[in-house]
C-alpha cells in the first residue's frame, strides 16, 4: 500500500509545484505539460537504475579514461595560450 501512496504524493506534490509556477510567471499551458514532464521523470529514473546496475552489477565500464585529452585539438594549450594566465 506504500508505493500507490507514495506515487500519489509525488503526483500532487508535483502538480502544486507545477501550478505554483503557472501562477507565478502566468503562462498556463504549462499545466498541459505536466504528465510529459511526470512521464519523461520516470524514464529518466529507470536509465538511472539501468545504468547504475550496469556499472555495479554487471561491471561495464572503462577503467581508462578515453577522450578527455587534448592533444591534437584546435583548442589545445600551449605557451602561446598560457601567457595571459601569468
Amino acid at each position: 500500500m506504500y508505493i500507490p501512496v507514495a506515487i500519489t504524493v509525488d503526483f500532487i506534490l508535483n502538480s502544486l509545484i507545477a501550478l505554483w509556477a503557472s501562477v507565478a510567471i502566468r503562462r498556463w499551458n504549462m499545466l498541459g505539460a505536466l504528465p510529459y514532464f511526470y512521464f519523461l521523470r520516470w524514464v529518466e529514473i529507470g536509465l538511472y537504475l539501468w545504468s547504475a546496475f550496469e556499472i555495479l552489477a554487471l561491471h561495464r565500464f572503462q577503467e581508462e579514461v578515453k577522450g578527455w585529452g587534448t592533444e591534437g585539438r584546435r583548442y589545445a594549450l600551449d605557451a602561446a595560450a598560457l601567457q595571459d594566465i601569468g
